[in-house]
């Protein structure tokens, strides 16, 4: 009987869980025998096998060192890794294993007289008697014991368990690049044409792994930008590492990144590579390694770095998983596979990748600089070949294709020819914005790099020079709020991105431009519309509301004056009727079940909802709003007074919620029930010393990605997964979470809000 969609779907995700768990129990897995077990799946199983394969350097070229090790179950001697001795160390709690290796297995531990968790690397016993690979271990642990850098993962100790020697280190609760970059690669291989399901469950991801595009590659590039500076302090202590890739890159759960593994590295000039030995991993080592040279530099540390950075960003090895020679052709740039990648970048990154050692960075000092300025928004000092160059690469390699032809001397003299200037990024722009109807009045207010918030000391006036539309001069690229005003006829409090000029418009309309000839950039235009109150209730606000509560868990909500002005909310969530009507259609994942009309509309991004606030002529609630709303202006524990809530949280349509109302004659219903509920506001803590208290809520996102996160407000994070504790409810309706901003659950909706006035115009 053939097997619908649903039932393959869901055979598809039980096989895979099996893979991944004997994985995790460090079981040898062969993928001819998933395949031949269940060929009704062959199709989908082999371009999963193929992305693992090519993602993972290591399950196809495991690392290569003077006496070869067999991939995949990495034997020795006849022994697995997996049959690992019973630790006997003294002083240390031994626990789960955490991975294996072609050296040994790494087990989670517990150092009893200081009680920090480590990790414990025990090299395999079959190998405890073969002296490369014990210099190697000790290796590892005398360099690392050296370095000082806040991104290289430190050695604590070398003790030894029956002879066998052990590394003592950190304990990095997360997972390395290369799991980040394998888990994304595996998604977008198995994503289907026909419903966008995802064939590997959702809950063995990575949660980077489905991130928007633009969200994925601005969090890598911080992660990137760590790498970059821990390979330069590497090479200011002279230290070569030989073995930089994405699985000895390890990163934990607050996006701190720690560069590992140094059984390979050398330490100044002290060598002890074998003749014509092979030290890295193909698809990663440079040229010279791949040929067993002896006097290495860290221009190939550079490469290797520069094929990690490459993979990361296009989710594909430069020149596949394979060893290369002097005379490769250069990869396509990373602007060419994602298009959202600068092409600053790609002369930075190709030049690390540059198969002859003399035509790359000197030193990592060098590549750190470069790589700081394109950061910054700086053009690199390395600029990509333009054809010039690459007709005279091309000839200086392939001399006898044309000295025959005559084409030789005459392709060589190119090379005095100069190669066009790169176009300069410009600092400011002329931005432009349509309005409709011609709006009379306008403000463009830079949003705060830390916080989000609109910085009215530096608000843009519009010039009137066109009729038909608002200019501003001098606008620097970045994130704004427009206010428009149209007298009569309304306003409307719209985001809009100036961008750069690498980048790309996006997808939904505070992303979208255009380029102008004249070097303006025409902003997406805004629909004013008189936006109807009637559904709405009017909050007068307050300059001195105080804001949060110090009885919170787990320390307290930094109680402070935080003024609240006038403004209207709507008294009810947003339903599924009227986001169709605005929209369109529904979230795909809330299509499939079949809302009613008066159902809370769920599964929206923050994205879509601040696109669904401009399109029906309003805006979303900041944080403080909503809690001067649901607190009485800070005068009650919950929107209707000081009692718990009468019971379990549960979602029910928006004109059925009775007990969570405000009190008054136009009272606000679902402030602290029924669904959680974007705000416009930023993840930052209150105190101005970024001490966060509510780790539990907001410790993850913290690092490096506040403009990422939203505040989420009308209850818990398990009201957002409708999976709710008790407990988190009676925290109230001032505890706050946060969710980044592309997350859709199905407990998180949203409710419009509108000025009553336009903001920041006089």
């Amino acid at each position: 009987m053939p097997v619908g969609t649903d039932g393959r779907d869901a055979q598809l995700d039980q096989v895979l869980i099996e893979y991944f768990e004997r994985v995790d129990r460090g079981e040898p897995v062969d993928p001819q025998q998933f395949l031949a077990a269940h060929p009704h799946l062959a199709d989908e199983l082999a371009s999963f096998f193929d992305a693992v394969a090519v993602v993972d350097g290591a399950i196809s070229s495991a690392t290569m060192g003077a006496a070869p090790v067999a991939p995949a179950t990495d034997r020795a001697a006849g022994d697995t890794i997996a049959q690992s001795p019973r630790l006997d160390l003294p002083g240390y709690q031994i626990g789960a294993r955490i991975s294996q290796g072609g050296m040994g297995v790494v087990y989670r531990g517990v150092q009893l007289s200081l009680g920090r968790d480590v990790a414990l690397k025990v090299l395999h016993p079959s190998l405890a008697s073969d002296e490369e690979s014990l210099r190697r271990f000790r290796n590892e642990a005398a360099i690392a014991a050296q370095l000082t850098d806040a991104h290289v993962l430190p050695v604590f100790d070398i003790v030894e368990s029956s002879g066998v020697p052990v590394l003592v280190m950190p304990f990095i609760d997360g997972c390395d690049l290369g799991q980040i970059i394998l888990d994304r690669t595996a998604l977008q291989t198995l994503r289907t044409e026909a419903d966008g399901r995802q064939s590997r469950p959702a809950a063995l991801m990575h949660p980077w792994a489905n991130l928007r595009d633009q969200e994925y590659l601005e969090r890598v590039l911080v992660l990137l930008d760590k790498l970059v500076a821990a390979t330069a302090a590497l090479h200011a202590a002279k230290v070569l590492h030989r073995d930089i890739k994405p699985s000895n890159v390890l990163i934990d759960r607050r996006g701190n990144l720690w560069l590992s593994d140094f059984g390979l590295a050398r330490l100044g000039g002290q060598g002890h590579t074998l003749p014509g030995a092979i030290l890295g991993t193909k698809g990663y080592m440079s040229p010279e390694q791949a040929a067993g040279e002896e006097d290495l530099d860290g221009r190939a540390d550079l490469f290797s770095l520069g094929a990690t950075i490459y993979q990361a960003l296009t989710l594909q090895l430069p020149y596949g998983p394979v060893l290369i020679d002097r005379q490769r052709p250069l990869p396509k740039p990373p602007s060419k596979l994602q298009r959202l990648i600068s092409r600053d970048y790609d002369g930075v990154i190709l030049k690390a990748l540059e198969p002859d050692p003399d035509h790359r960075y000197r030193t990592a000092a060098e590549f750190h600089d470069d790589w700081r300025r394109v950061r910054q928004g700086l053009s690199p000092k390395a600029r990509p070949l333009g054809v010039v160059g690459r007709a005279v690469r091309v000839a200086r390699r392939n001399p006898w294709r044309l000295a025959a032809s005559g084409l030789l001397c005459a392709v060589i003299a190119l090379a005095a020819w100069p190669e066009p200037a790169a176009v300069p990024e410009p600092s400011h722009y002329t931005v432009v914005v349509p309005t409709t109807p011609r709006a009379t009045r306008g403000v463009l207010v830079p949003l705060s790099d830390y916080d989000g918030q609109p910085r009215a000391e530096l608000a843009l006036r519009h010039d009137p020079l066109r009729r038909d539309a608002l200019v501003f001069r001098r606008v620097a690229p970045g994130d704004y709020l427009l206010v428009v005003d149209a007298g009569e006829a309304g306003f409307h409090e719209v985001y809009r991105h100036v961008p750069r000029l690498a980048e790309t418009p996006g997808d939904y309309d505070h992303e979208r431009w255009k380029r102008l000839k004249d070097a303006s950039v025409e902003l997406h235009a805004v629909a004013i519309r008189p936006a109807a109150t009637d559904e709405m209730h009017r909050f007068e606000g307050s300059q001195t509301f105080v804001m949060g509560d110090d009885s919170l868990p787990p320390g307290g909500m930094s109680p402070h004056v935080h003024p609240v002005g006038p403004f209207f909310l709507d008294r009810h969530e947003v339903s599924v009727a009227q986001y169709r009507a605005v929209v369109g259609r529904l979230p795909q994942e809330l299509e499939k079940l079949q809302p009613d009309d008066d159902w809370p509309v769920t599964f929206v991004s923050w994205d879509d909802a601040v696109q669904y606030a401009e399109r029906c002529g309003k805006r979303l609630p900041t944080e403080a709003e909503y809690e001067f709303a649901a607190t009485g202006g800070g005068t009650t524990l919950y929107p209707w007074g000081n009692s718990p809530p009468p019971k379990v949280w549960e979602i029910v349509p928006i004109h059925a919620i009775q007990e969570d109302r405000t009190p008054g004659d136009q009272p606000v219903f679902g402030l602290y029930s029924n669904v959680t509920e974007w705000t416009t506001s930023w993840l930052v803590p209150y105190s101005a010393s970024r001490l966060v208290s509510n780790s539990d809520a907001i410790g993850n996102y913290l690092d490096n990605s506040e403009d990422h996160v939203r505040v989420v407000r009308g209850g818990p994070a398990t009201v957002a997964m409708r999976q709710p504790f008790s407990v988190q409810v009676e925290h109230g309706p001032r505890y706050r979470h946060a969710q980044p901003r592309e997350v859709t659950d199905p407990g998180l909706g949203l409710r419009m809000a509108l000025s009553t006035r336009p903001r920041f115009l006089p």
